[in-house]
């Protein structure tokens, strides 16, 4: 923007100091247009006045011939006056023609000089002054006819270089308008140009700025802007995607803070559950074992008393599911193969299947780990991935192929991948499958997820499902390889 700005004032500038000097140009030459105008019109002044002194020589000679001898100065005077103007009028004419008629002009004016000056001596009434007076009269008209015939032409010459020095002062005159009008144009052209550029790269950063305060911290710039308005728009940019997670940040802060509070107040009902049900639960237990072996039952009865224990051993089995949540034990920490703990996995849910003569489920690996060992508790990841299995397991009724894969990633931490071609998770249930309590299963507690997402947590990894209907189902999980890294990175 800076080197536009320097460009548009630089050629202003040039515009500015083109202009100027080519008025000044303008005003000398105007000037010396106008000094031969004046010149011409001094020129007309001194023909006027030439002739008006001959007029005044021719009068004098009239006039002597019935004068006393002292008006003799007087004619010497206007005699003198003659030859000064008629001096000056031969020294302000330059061109070739001119001075040619000049030339021949000067003759005819010392000749009249001559005969005039003549005239004027004689003081008697005789035949020879007469003669001289009539000689010198003659040459006057004479001189007067050719002055006037230099007029007319030296006139009709004059007044075409008038109109002609008129025609290139209006000529002036008319470039000297335009070019002000265009050096306006081109400042106003240019000074709209770059206010434009400021003002709307101005306005898009101030509507930025204005949907950002109002809370919009997804609002990004888009618009591409160029020099430092777009060095801003980067900064901006940059400053809206760091308020963005720092935003993203403190809500996930606050959704664990609460989820701790809500997991505390769970793990005190669940206490409190514990000790009021649990103790009479298995009093009622052991009274209907002694019953239904010291009763004579008939089979009906003995099919109720069953279902009574099975409901209560299920109860059993929630109570302790809801312990597990609320307060799991802290990972007991070991460097074990991580490979060999996913195939002890694998074979305990293929123990699984075999139970199902009617299902074939086929696990698959992809271990791709250059190194093996991780620093995890054994006991809770294998509960993590049977639990995973078994709802992949369930699902295929059919049966299908169960994928296993690993691979390392970035930030010292391992991923597993385990995916199924099973019918898939609907979208409306995919969002709350690690929520406590929600589950699609008849029997299932909807606890299972939620307890694999906490264990998962406790190890300072993260597990993510994805799903597609018809396609299948996989859950990533990504954990540190080494605790000290999550240590490193907490």
């Amino acid at each position: 923007m800076k080197k536009h700005v320097l460009l548009g004032l630089a050629l202003i500038l040039c515009c500015l100091i083109g202009g100027g000097s080519y008025l000044a140009l303008s005003i000398n030459k105007t000037a010396e247009k106008l000094e031969k105008v004046i010149s011409f019109h001094r020129v007309e002044f001194l023909r006027d006045k030439l002739i008006q002194n001959v007029e005044t020589v021719q009068s004098d000679i009239i006039s002597n011939q019935s004068v006393q001898y002292a008006d003799t100065d007087r004619s010497k005077h206007h005699l003198e006056t003659l030859k000064t103007s008629a001096k000056i009028c031969f020294t302000c004419h330059h061109s070739d023609e001119t001075i040619k008629l000049l030339d021949e002009l000067h003759e005819n004016v010392e000749e009249y000089l001559t005969l005039a000056g003549s005239s004027i001596e004689f003081q008697t009434d005789g035949k020879d002054s007469a003669r001289a007076k009539m000689d010198a009269f003659s040459q006057g008209e004479k001189l007067m006819s050719m002055i006037t015939s230099i007029s007319l032409t030296s006139a009709n010459t004059v007044s075409a270089r008038i109109d002609v020095i008129h025609a290139d002062m209006h000529a002036i005159n008319n470039f000297l308008i335009g070019g002000i009008i265009l050096i306006a144009i081109a400042i106003i052209l240019t000074t709209s140009f770059f206010l434009r550029r400021f003002t709307g790269s101005v306005d898009i950063l101030a509507k930025a700025s204005e949907s950002l305060g109002s809370g919009n911290l997804g609002y990004r710039i888009s618009h591409p802007l160029k020099d430092e308005f777009g060095h801003l728009a980067e900064a901006f940019n940059s400053m809206a995607e760091s308020l963005n997670n720092d935003f993203i940040a403190r809500l996930q802060s606050d959704d664990e803070l609460l989820q701790a509070k809500q997991m505390n107040l769970i793990g005190q009902m669940a206490g409190g559950l514990a000790h009021e049900i649990k103790n009479p639960l298995a009093g009622i237990k052991v009274s209907l074992d002694v019953l239904s072996d010291e009763l004579e039952l008939e089979t009906d009865d003995r099919e109720v008393f069953a279902l009574i224990i099975n409901d209560i051993n299920r109860v059993e089995r929630v109570l302790k599911s809801l312990l597990h949540y609320a307060r799991p034990s802290l990972p007991q920490l070991e460097l074990i193969d991580i490979n060999l703990l996913l195939d002890n996995s694998i074979k305990n849910a293929n123990a699984t299947v075999s139970k199902d003569p009617g299902k074939t489920i086929l696990f698959k690996k992809d271990f791709n780990l250059d190194q093996q060992q991780v620093e995890v508790d054994s006991s809770q990841l294998q509960q993590v991935f049977l639990n995973i299995y078994i709802n992949a397991i369930d699902t295929m009724k059919d049966g299908g192929s169960i994928t296993t894969s690993t691979s390392a990633v970035e930030g010292g931490n391992i991923q597993i991948v385990i995916s199924d071609n099973g019918p898939g998770i609907p979208a409306t249930s995919i969002e709350k499958i690690f929520d406590p309590f929600f589950t699609t299963k008849r029997k299932g507690t909807g606890l299972g997820l939620s307890i694999c997402k906490r264990l998962v947590e406790l190890h300072g990894g993260t597990i993510k499902a994805d799903s597609r209907l018809g396609v299948g189902s996989s859950f990533a999980i990504i954990i540190p390889r080494l605790q000290k890294y999550r240590e490193q990175h907490k």
